[in-house]
């Protein structure tokens, strides 16, 4: 028997072997804090963590329809553990996640379930060491400078490229990531010795969401890729960043937000 996690849930469901089924499918990282989200009300509802089957998730990032799931996360059903409280809060702050206010995320109380769920296959930590070596990038010393644009527009306001530029600096080495192609051109015009990532796809500010437009056979390629400079801009020393599912995710792989600027809509906390 199928069973709905809550009311009229149309994001996840629980088959009748008791495993969480994640159907939520959109953006990567979308589907990473969907993902999130029921996992913690699953342990919210039955007091203990699923089992979860996300094979219906990033069908835009994968070729066929099969499970890549382990393609970018370890597979660690076996691994216990123990929460010590019967209600996990995700985050003080009531707005939506992606658009919250990252300082009010509880990571401590989510740490675990992250570690579980979410660390990285031993395949994107290879990647992460390639690009690491290709780019020259020490992370104790490097500034991120991580901007969410084209869609995003959409659902929030987004900064101007000027006043979001301004709060990077210039004494540390400096990463650039965007989607956003307008953006990456005003960011390498004033800071030209810049890092940016060939490995990454970007689009005209106008465009839609960037995964609409990756060829099926370079979906794995640049997911598996994108983790990676994920997992990169996790372990910098500062990180600037726009509200989005990329920002948040910036912040639960680094566990904190410490040394983060965020720009909540125009606003920069």
């Amino acid at each position: 028997m199928v069973e709905q996690l809550q009311e009229e849930d149309t994001q996840a469901l629980i088959n009748e072997n008791g495993d969480l089924v994640i159907v939520h499918n959109a953006g990567f990282f979308s589907c990473c804090t969907i993902r999130l989200q029921k996992i913690i009300q699953f342990y919210n509802k039955f007091k203990k963590l699923p089992r979860v089957d996300s094979s219906l998730q990033w069908s835009k990032y994968k070729e066929n329809e099969s499970d890549v799931t382990e393609v970018f996360f370890k597979h660690q059903d076996h691994i216990q553990i123990h929460i010590n409280s019967d209600h996990i809060e995700f985050s003080k702050d009531n707005r939506e996640d992606q658009f919250s206010d990252y300082n009010e995320i509880q990571y401590d109380q989510i740490q675990q379930i992250l570690e579980k769920y979410f660390s990285v296959s031993n395949q994107i930590q290879e990647i992460t060491q390639k690009l690491l070596k290709k780019y020259s990038i020490n992370t104790e010393k490097c500034t991120v400078a991580c901007f969410r644009g084209s869609d995003k527009r959409l659902e929030t306001k987004i900064p101007e490229f000027d006043a979001f530029l301004d709060q990077i600096g210039t004494n540390d080495q400096i990463i650039i990531q965007s989607d956003d192609a307008g953006f990456l051109e005003a960011a390498m015009k004033r800071m030209p010795r810049a890092i940016y990532f060939d490995e990454t796809y970007k689009v005209k500010t106008s465009q839609e969401a960037v995964q609409n437009y990756i060829e099926k056979n370079d979906r794995i390629f640049y997911a598996t890729h994108f983790l990676a400079i994920m997992n990169i801009m996790s372990k910098c020393k500062r990180v600037i960043t726009n509200n989005g599912n990329v920002g948040l995710w910036i912040c639960l792989m680094r566990g904190n937000a410490q040394n983060v600027k965020q720009f909540i809509g125009e606003e920069c906390v």
